[in-house]
């Protein structure tokens, strides 16, 4: 019984605290402003500390017959469900109107009545006015107005035969609680002001970050494609001088033709890694066949894996599928099957092998090339890594990994690499299937 009892008064907990965390974010969506939607909570925060006094001098003035305290009692309190129906309508600009031209009046006219200290009121008044407000004349006007009130307040008194005086406890109180509101305001805003400008600084350094990574990039991309193109003028420019033959221009020309395709190779990936920075890549997964697509990556290389006289060992099992964006997943093989044949000597082998592992669809991409130490290991995927030369002095700027790894993730995945110097590198993806495995065509 006492756990039944424990477990419903948990829930009440739970019911009081969600209605009141909606009552505090009333209005308060993420189209808003930062600095709008602050102010929005700080007023909806200071509506519901007000709350309680307002009713408990309503309740008080009722039972003593106090007929006109009541009424203002009344107004002050339908001025604060007025703004949280009008914040939640999207009214801002009028709920504060609203709330500051009721407040001032209700406090000018009690304290004329009755001289019972709202004078403190109308200064929290004020300074709501000069922190909710950014427009000048909004803040010049209230400011005016209010102080006018304050000193018609504390200079001038209506004494009305039928109204009785305010007993000095009451006076006290409502002074206690005008100072505490002045003090939760100003706290308040200057805790909004300071996540604020917490957040401007991470944006400023992370853009300091980005526009340093940027004139890096730039650097390296400039230097990769500024070499190929440099051979190729040069050796164009000799030979319309007739300064060299067919022969020495056949000669060049393989050389020029590696950077050439390697220059290709380096602007498609940054090409990629760009549209896919600006969200422009979209992920559309469908199930395919692993052992197709590393066949087809293969073949692409073809070219490469012959003039360094590669083995290349595929050991994936026909049925195996993925499912996954398969656009994407050719990227990432291609990436991967580049550098391990970059990074391996002449005469090497490389590994694609794939199986299905407690459900997960597993996929390495092995070398037995240079490898590399763990200092370039915690680099790798990072676009702070310095630009990598593979066995044969081939470049590369390390955009295609920083790329794998992105669409490795859009596609319920991840990318673990183990490597040591001169014991070569194996690149390994983990995708978690939702239906385990599926069939999937016999060819694509």
């Amino acid at each position: 019984m006492p756990k039944v009892l424990s477990m419903k008064q948990n829930q009440n907990d739970s019911v009081i605290i969600d209605f009141f965390n909606r009552l505090i974010n009333m209005g308060v969506h993420p189209d808003l402003p930062i600095i709008e939607s602050r102010r929005v909570k700080m007023l909806n925060i200071i509506a519901l500390f007000c709350t309680p006094f307002i009713l408990m001098f309503l309740g008080v003035n009722f039972f003593q017959q106090r007929w006109i305290l009541t009424t203002l009692n009344l107004v002050n309190f339908s001025s604060l469900l007025l703004l949280f129906w009008m914040h939640r309508c999207g009214r801002y600009l009028a709920a504060k109107w609203v709330r500051i031209i009721l407040s001032v009046s209700v406090y000018t006219a009690s304290g004329l009545l009755y001289h019972n200290g709202t004078e403190y009121c109308l200064i929290g008044t004020l300074v709501i006015s000069i922190l909710v407000f950014d427009n000048k004349w909004a803040i010049t006007g209230l400011s005016i107005l209010i102080t006018a009130a304050i000193l018609a307040v504390t200079n001038f008194h209506i004494a009305l035969p039928q109204i009785e005086p305010i007993l000095p406890v009451r006076v006290h109180i409502i002074i206690v609680v005008s100072l505490l509101f002045i003090i939760v305001t100003i706290c308040f805003y200057k805790r909004i002001q300071y996540d604020y400008q917490k957040e401007i600084e991470a944006k400023q350094q992370s853009l300091l970050v980005m526009n340093r990574d940027k004139e890096r990039l730039l650097s390296i991309v400039s230097h990769d494609i500024r070499g190929p193109l440099l051979s190729l003028e040069h050796t164009l420019h000799l030979y319309c001088n007739d300064l060299i033959g067919k022969e020495d221009v056949l000669e060049a020309s393989e050389s020029i033709r590696k950077k050439v395709s390697h220059l290709n190779n380096t602007v498609e990936i940054l090409l990629q890694w760009s549209t896919s920075g600006m969200q422009g890549i979209q992920t559309h997964p469908r199930y395919f066949s692993l052992l197709d697509l590393a066949n087809e990556v293969v073949s692409f290389f073809e070219f490469i894996v012959q003039q360094k006289k590669i083995t290349v060992n595929v050991g994936i099992p026909a049925h195996l599928g993925l499912f996954a964006d398969r656009d994407q997943m050719a990227v990432v093989f291609r990436n991967l099957f580049s550098n391990a044949l970059k990074f391996s000597y002449m005469k090497g082998e490389v590994d694609i092998v794939g199986a299905l592992v407690d459900q997960d669809i597993v996929v390495s991409v092995k070398d037995r090339g240079m490898g590399m130490d763990e200092k370039v290991k915690e680099k790798l995927f990072n676009i702070q890594q310095a630009p990598s030369y593979g066995t044969n002095g081939e470049r590369g700027i390390g955009l295609g990994l920083l790329l794998s790894r992105e669409f490795v993730v859009r596609n319920n995945g991840n990318i673990q690499v183990q490597s040591s110097v001169g014991n070569g590198t194996c690149f390994q993806l983990r995708f978690r299937q939702a239906g385990g495995n599926q069939p999937v065509p016999a060819a694509v």
